[in-house]
């Protein structure tokens, strides 16, 4: 039985007592696992972690080059994890893939303990706005490497969650999750003054062209900016309807809504002061510290931007158009996000076509209309998978025969991740035959297209998993 769950009072016994062991939160659908130590947290998860979660921390702290890595293991069996799989194997997952990394010398010991520290701060974090739950403790299993990690002081933890919390809390009345995600529905009305609305066209522009589907959070990373200061910069414009919100992508419409209450006793924090707070340093690839602004890149190119992605979420049919509408007056209701009916018709459809020719993929874009499809090419997909997942495509072309890594490989990867579960996928070879296809289906393809292709031929596929022109 879920009994009521008031954070505040949960975390001020575990710091005030000093209790420590493993505890167990079993939420609606969603269930959280924290291990503390003498008030420190040494690991903290959640059972949605596992979708996107992981590859967005990794990029944040600038260790893109574990990826290929991750990308690997996470098509063996023993770090494969499925959203039917026992709750308590789902949350151990981060920590055995991030052991994994550090074992494949992908991460060095330092480098693991700050990935750690960010997905326990995700998974803390997410857990605030929890309502009724069932909480078990049990003692510290043995065993496991993340019981010598330094781990997070938990008082100062909260603390900073604290402070966040205050920046979301005066954004409430519209925003209620990071992961909502915004769209914007007649692009022409960016043009018309928005009160309070400090975003200079052209970024706002931008953000609309990158939205395709993608969460608050999503955004925040390709553009390099906190999300709340994201949130922050977006809140007039969907006070105002410029902007519209999208509910989460299932599953993670499951996790708790941010919540309206204040965490700790600490002083309110005014959202103009807020909105001139410089943006955290991260640090980038190569290690050293850059700091991410949103306003200073107006002037900036979409394509500049996509430089630093993380990883887009869909919708639930894989298409990024769909899902359902804020209805009403735009009062903030948040049943309406989950209730209310989808409306929503998109006016061009995004292919991306990953091919190592080049002059296949100048062939294949002449063939395509620019007012119906957008075209997106892909020269080298190891080093663009990131990318791939932010622009989110309504259909992906896919080579089988590339140099660095084949079709069928990348095929597997992409349908492993839930943001490509339903996305059409086309297989493109010249080898032709019933066991060619046979492969390609086997891995995951939804139709396959041999060389050479007429246009002809591209459009009937096109037509028969996107639809015909209306």
């Amino acid at each position: 039985m879920r009994n009521q769950f008031d954070t505040t009072d949960f975390f001020d016994k575990i710091v005030s007592s000093s209790q420590e062991g493993r505890v167990h939160i079993v939420g609606e659908g969603v269930e959280w696992l924290l291990d503390i130590v003498d008030g420190q947290l040494l690991f903290a998860a959640h059972s949605l972690q596992y979708l996107t979660t992981l590859e967005t921390v990794l990029l944040g702290l600038g260790y893109k080059a574990s990826l290929p890595a991750y990308w690997r293991l996470a098509q063996l069996g023993p770090y494969q994890c499925k959203i039917n799989d026992p709750g308590l194997k789902v949350l151990g997952w981060t920590s055995k893939v991030v052991e994994a990394l550090v074992k494949h010398k992908t991460l060095n010991l330092e480098q693991a303990e700050k990935t750690l520290a960010r997905l326990s701060e995700d998974a803390v974090e997410s857990l605030l706005g929890l309502e009724a739950a069932t909480v078990v403790w049990s003692p510290l299993p043995t065993g496991l490497w993340h019981l010598r990690s330094r781990g997070v002081e938990l008082s100062s933890l909260l603390n900073r969650l604290s402070d966040r919390l205050q920046g979301w809390q005066p954004l409430s009345d519209r925003i209620a999750s990071p992961h909502q995600r915004p769209y914007c529905e007649a692009p022409e009305h960016i043009n018309k003054p928005v009160p309070q609305g400090v975003l200079p066209r052209p970024m706002l522009e931008m953000l609309v062209r990158l939205m395709q589907g993608a969460s608050i959070r999503q955004l925040a990373r390709v553009a390099n900016q906190d999300e709340i200061k994201l949130a922050q910069l977006l809140y007039p414009y969907i006070k105002h309807r410029v902007i519209k919100l999208w509910p989460p992508v299932p599953p993670l419409d499951q996790l708790p809504w941010i919540p309206t209450k204040p965490l700790l006793q600490a002083a309110s924090a005014s959202p103009a002061a807020l909105l001139t707070t410089p943006a955290p340093l991260t640090s980038n690839s190569n290690g050293s510290a850059a700091r991410g602004s949103l306003l200073q890149a107006a002037s900036a190119s979409p394509a500049a931007l996509l430089t630093t992605p993380a990883p887009f979420t869909s919708n639930s049919n894989g298409s990024g158009d769909g899902g359902s509408l804020l209805a009403g007056d735009g009062s903030g209701d948040r049943d309406s996000l989950v209730n209310c009916p989808a409306t929503f018709a998109k006016r061009r459809y995004l292919i991306i076509c990953i091919d190592d020719n080049q002059l296949v993929l100048d062939k294949i874009q002449s063939y395509l209309a620019p007012e119906r499809f957008e075209f997106k090419t892909v020269v080298d997909p190891i080093a663009s998978i990131a990318k791939i997942c932010a622009m989110k495509p309504d259909l992906i072309l896919l080579d089988i025969s590339m140099p660095r890594i084949n079709g069928h490989s990348l095929c597997r990867i992409l349908r492993r991740s839930i943001l490509f579960k339903e996305t059409p996928i086309i297989m493109i070879s010249s080898h032709v035959g019933a066991l060619n296809k046979a492969k390609a289906r086997s891995v995951g393809a939804t139709d396959y297209l041999e060389k050479p292709f007429s246009q002809a031929k591209l459009m009937t596929v096109l037509e028969t998993y996107l639809g015909k022109p209306g």
